[in-house]
């Protein structure tokens, strides 16, 4: 059988860091188009649209006359831009407040940066010959419509820094667009034609491509893929996870290779707020092995500008060796909870890690005494010694170690 300090040597792997400029074009989701200033004018006439795209506009209701829509979207520097295409035989307008609620035909568009933020939302009740177009919401978005052949069309601009969580760093944007299709004065919705994914701006795409094409994975193989702020400046990134690998992508990305001998041995991984201000960093729990046993390790991982990664706090929850294996239980808890001086905010959250007798099975003093301290990590805990529960805090990016009550 190999000693300990072999399978401890075996373990430590330091991870591999990159930061990579992307170069090529990924196909996931719906992408924008970047347009230089002034080539959209908000006018309902959408002549600049054409040619912009070769590969076709987002479409719900497969080009129904009665209830169907095309849309296209572009950005610059300062504007989201929006083109709407509705197919529709009736066009219903009462004229009264309260959109397809009120029995009016109505195109709903939400737009946010990040999945815990409220969503920027805008209502639009087209016109008629009789009714003026109405819009409720999208504060500072400009927008003008117009009657089409078989139905209506809309062209929208806007701010981007209207739109909650977005920054420059910002890939994509989450959108919901809905249509709601009323067939009679005052009647109630017949269809509700709606789309809800990723608006991405076509810069930003290459990085995701490149770092797929980096990590030999494909879009299904990721275990997180979330848009969440965690390099302190204004906007948020995508930060994934697959196979062996973090990353957060922007118009560049940048990446961790976690040291595991399958993919299968990342057993968990999510976006953790510690300090409650909407910043997050990245929490791994993941298994090594080698040497003839395996340590299960926990990480957190903060981000910097540029897209690096920086580990923050690691610390060892189990090792085996044969039969023996010890195991330490590790939880979220609001902060100061559990420590013996209680300086913790609303909001914030720190790591509590504790072992008892039933946690350890074949290991003892003697034989855990032959361990020789891994570099990498916090050591786990056992037993047998006073110290059998601690708390993990941060104060910014440096992680702290507190006993727990």
């Amino acid at each position: 059988m190999k000693s300990i300090h072999q399978v401890r040597a075996a373990l430590v792997a330091a991870p591999v860091l990159a930061v990579v400029a992307g170069s090529s074009t990924a196909q996931a989701g719906y992408i924008c188009q970047a347009v230089e200033p002034g080539v959209i004018a908000i006018d309902a006439m959408l002549d600049e649209w054409r040619g912009l795209d070769d590969r076709g506009p987002l479409a719900r209701g497969r080009r129904d006359r009665d209830a169907s829509w095309e849309l296209r979207c572009a950005f610059d520097g300062a504007n989201l831009y929006v083109a709407v295409r509705v197919r529709d035989e009736r066009i219903i307008r009462s004229g009264r407040r309260g959109g397809s609620e009120g029995g009016d035909d109505a195109l709903q568009l939400a737009l946010r940066a990040g999945a815990g933020l409220s969503a920027g939302t805008m209502t639009f009740q087209p016109g008629t010959r009789g009714v003026r177009a109405r819009k409720s919401g999208g504060d500072g978005a400009r927008v003008d419509d117009s009657l089409a052949e078989g139905g209506w069309q809309l062209e929208l601009g806007v701010p981007l820094d209207h739109i909650p969580g977005w920054g420059r760093s910002t890939p994509l944007l989450l959108g919901e667009v809905s249509y709601a299709d009323v067939d009679q004065p005052g009647g109630a919705v017949e269809s509700r034609l709606r789309f809800a994914s990723g608006l991405h701006f076509s810069s930003h795409v290459p990085a995701l491509r490149s770092f797929l094409a980096h990590a030999r994975l494909s879009i299904f193989d990721l275990k997180l893929d979330a848009l969440a702020e965690v390099d302190g400046l204004p906007g948020t990134e995508r930060v994934v996870a697959g196979g062996r690998f973090l990353a957060v992508l922007s118009d560049s990305f940048g990446f961790v290779e976690l040291p595991l001998s399958s993919a299968t041995d990342l057993e968990r991984v999510e976006l953790i707020d510690f300090d409650g201000d909407g910043r997050s960093s990245i929490l791994t729990h993941y298994r090594q092995r080698g040497g003839g046993g395996s340590r299960e390790v926990v990480t957190v991982w903060t981000g910097a500008a540029g897209g690096a990664l920086e580990r923050a706090l690691a610390f060892e929850v189990a090792l085996e060796l044969g039969r023996r294996r010890l195991t330490n239980r590790w939880s979220l808890v609001p902060a100061g909870q559990h420590r013996s001086e209680r300086t913790g905010r609303p909001g914030r959250l720190d790591i509590l890690v504790e072992v008892g007798p039933q946690d350890n099975a074949g290991w003892d003093v003697p034989s855990f005494a032959r361990i020789t301290p891994s570099p990498d990590t916090r050591p786990i805990l056992t037993p047998w010694s006073d110290k059998r529960a601690v708390v993990y805090y941060f104060d910014g990016e440096v992680a702290l170690e507190g006993h727990a009550k």
